[in-house]
Parts: C-alpha cells; sequence; structure tokens
C-alpha cells in the first residue's frame, strides 16, 4: 500500500514536470518575455510618437492619448503570465497558451487598429479638406470667370461706348479711359449681384 502510494506520488509529480516543465516559471516566463518584448515596445512607442508628431503636429492631449493607447503593448505580457499563473491551478498549459497567444493577439490588433484609424480619420480629414477646397475653388473660377468674364465684356462694351462715342459731349478723353479702368477695376463685384443687361445704361445718355 505504501509502495503504490508512493509510485502514485512519484508519477504525479513526474505528470506536473512534464506538463509544466521549470521553463514556465513566473520568473523565467516574465524575464524572457520582458526581455523579447520591452525593446519592440519602446521602439514602437518612440517610432508612433515620432511619426505621428512629425507629421501632424498633434497636440500634447492627441499625444497623450496616443501613448496610453500604445501603452496597451504591455497586455500581452500581463495576459501571457496571468494565462500560465491560472493554468497551474484550472487549465491545462495547452489551454493557457491558446487563450495567452488568442489575447496578444488581439490586444495587439486592437492597439494597431486604433493608431490606424487616428491615422487614417487624421489623413482623411486632411485629403478631404484639401480635395474639397480645391473642387470648391475650380468650381468657383469656373463659374466666376465665365460670369464675370460675360459682365466685364458688357461692362468693357458699355464703358468703351460712353468713352469714345459720348465723351465729347460729357468727358475729356482722358476721363473716360480713366473711367474705363476705374469701372473695370472696382466695380466688378457688382457684376455679381447686378447683371448689366438688366440695367439701363442708357438712362446716362
Amino acid at each position: 500500500m505504501f509502495f503504490f502510494l508512493y509510485s502514485r506520488r512519484e508519477s504525479l509529480s513526474l505528470s506536473n514536470e512534464f506538463l509544466y516543465p521549470s521553463f514556465f516559471s513566473d520568473s523565467n516566463v516574465f524575464s524572457t518575455l520582458f526581455s523579447i518584448l520591452a525593446p519592440i515596445h519602446l521602439s514602437s512607442l518612440l517610432y508612433n510618437v515620432f511619426l505621428f508628431s512629425s507629421l501632424h503636429c498633434i497636440r500634447l492631449f492627441l499625444l497623450s492619448s496616443l501613448a496610453v493607447k500604445i501603452s496597451c503593448f504591455s497586455l500581452p505580457i500581463s495576459c501571457f503570465i496571468l494565462s500560465l499563473t491560472v493554468a497551474k491551478q484550472y487549465l491545462s498549459i495547452y489551454l493557457s497558451i491558446y487563450l495567452s497567444i488568442y489575447l496578444s493577439i488581439y490586444v495587439f490588433l486592437s492597439s494597431y487598429i486604433c493608431l490606424l484609424s487616428i491615422y487614417l480619420s487624421m489623413s482623411v480629414f486632411i485629403y478631404l479638406s484639401i480635395y474639397v477646397s480645391l473642387y470648391l475653388s475650380i468650381y468657383l473660377s469656373i463659374y466666376l470667370s465665365i460670369y464675370l468674364s460675360m459682365s466685364v465684356f458688357y461692362l468693357a462694351i458699355y464703358v468703351c461706348y460712353l468713352s469714345i462715342y459720348r465723351c465729347q459731349f460729357y468727358l475729356s478723353i482722358y476721363l473716360s479711359i480713366y473711367l474705363s479702368i476705374y469701372l473695370s477695376i472696382y466695380l466688378i463685384p457688382i457684376a455679381l449681384f447686378l447683371p448689366l443687361g438688366q440695367v439701363s445704361w442708357y438712362n446716362l445718355l
């Protein structure tokens, strides 16, 4: 009976050593993962901070929020250690590794998705504003050039008519030229609101 209990104890200790080798102790796992993931975490933190700050001149609150989101990279270490610690009492080592890998990938991807969404929202906002401003400027320039060219054309015809044919009655030739230049430069905005086709210049005659 004693021999059976002793052999049962030895078999359980061997099975525990097989399932949970000494490599998976808390200190070894923590030191190994910290030595592997700490340089990656620091380099990604510095890369993202300098990249975002140099590209978009982020304000302090946005930079702090990015730093908080980037700090989620430290969660895979804690998830892995927590899953291994829990696995010693409740779960098997395979399930703990599966959960730790799943949580690590999920947290890693979620942090990168957060950063990518911020980057895309900022870049889309910048590109959208540039696109809208270019579209509006081109549309307004084409529309106003057509409208103003017609209005200035009619204005030039009327001013030339006044300055050439009626200057002998009212003005000298120098004053008519000056008046035509003044009207063509300073009275262009009036053409946006008062179409010259509806204004009767013959009342001046």
